[in-house]
């Protein structure tokens, strides 16, 4: 997979290029991005893991080759136009707000917010422009390097901090007491590793941190921390009030699990499909989770969260078959 952000950019560029010019040569997409036939070689491979779940063969992004020529092959989900909801939309837009600027001429930006309002679902646009003007973004690079500089201080200088944590599963907007052991960067997140009042290990992504405070009070880490114990494939640890759930995944689905999870949390059937074993502080968060693989995963225990699943998707059906005028 591509290990940097010049093979992203690279990328980026190289699948829209060939897609729009079919049969193009590699020598022709080596001087599109300037680079080396190797280097072209190379990102062909890299386009043959681009795909999203369950992993089908459909799902992924293909090529073909006649000699010299290149024919790339979408995947089935890149063959309908997009259609953006409002909450994506905004957040492009915010993206696009905090880019520096482009300089003299049109900016690329623009031009970029007139193709994301074009793709808008329909009869969202007056609302899209309505937050528009009620949404906006104070330098958020500088915000965020001053939190994350005062979030270090705190980790080297072994200070109790307070802090304003938004958090999914609640969808809340808290304040904490913690103590802040370490800083983890997984995947291009930042993430605090903290100590809470109940001596319990906490994990809050930097980003969902809203403000930082100081309590006055220092404290002395605890002997055994090590943060290489975070570096993990997963960044979830759970609360010592989480409850132990069980997922069944689908026989499609089951080589992207034992990619993704601990084999020893895993569980093969005989008819191919997997059960996972995993432990959720909150069923919010279960659900959300189950909720990315649709009819692929179902969740088996325990029975009360099963109940409370269930009644979630009757929820959703209700809504997702109700007549669009009726939909908020």
């Amino acid at each position: 997979m591509a290990t940097n952000t010049k093979e992203v950019s690279d990328l980026l560029l190289l699948i829209p290029f060939i897609a729009g010019h079919p049969g193009v040569t590699v020598g022709e997409v080596a001087r599109h991005l300037g680079c080396t036939r190797a280097r072209v070689e190379g990102h062909l491979n890299r386009i043959l893991m681009c795909g999203v779940p369950p992993y089908l063969p459909d799902n992924y992004i293909g090529y073909a080759r006649e000699g010299d020529r290149i024919f790339l092959t979408l995947a089935s989900h890149m063959s309908h136009p997009v259609r953006l909801t409002l909450e994506e939309a905004l957040g492009l837009r915010l993206l696009l707000q905090a880019l520096p600027p482009a300089g003299k001429g049109r900016s690329p930006a623009a031009t970029l917010l007139k193709k994301i309002e074009s793709a808008l679902a329909a009869g969202a646009g007056g609302e899209f422009h309505k937050m528009s003007r009620a949404i906006a973004l104070a330098e958020p690079k500088r915000f965020f390097a001053e939190k994350f500089d005062s979030l270090r201080e705190a980790v080297r200088e072994h200070r109790e901090i307070t802090v304003e944590y938004y958090s999914p599963s609640s969808e809340r907007l808290g304040t904490h007491t913690v103590r802040p052991l370490g800083l983890l960067d997984h995947e291009g997140d930042w993430y605090l590793v903290a100590e809470g009042k109940r001596g319990d290990r906490l994990i809050l992504r930097v980003d969902r941190i809203k403000s930082v405070g100081r309590t006055g009070r220092d404290f002395e880490p605890p002997g055994d921390f090590d943060i290489a114990d975070y570096r993990v494939r997963e960044v979830y640890f759970p609360g010592k009030d989480a409850v132990s759930c069980r997922v069944r995944f689908s026989p499609e689905l089951a080589p992207w699990v034992e990619e993704r999870f601990d084999r020893r949390r895993l569980r093969r059937r005989r008819d191919g499909s997997v059960v996972l074993s995993l432990k959720a502080s909150s069923p919010q968060w279960l659900f959300r989770f189950l909720l990315k693989f649709g009819g692929d995963a179902r969740l088996l225990s325990p029975k009360d969260f099963v109940r409370d699943f269930r009644k979630t998707l009757r929820r959703l059906l209700e809504i997702y078959s109700a007549p669009q005028a009726k939909i908020r």
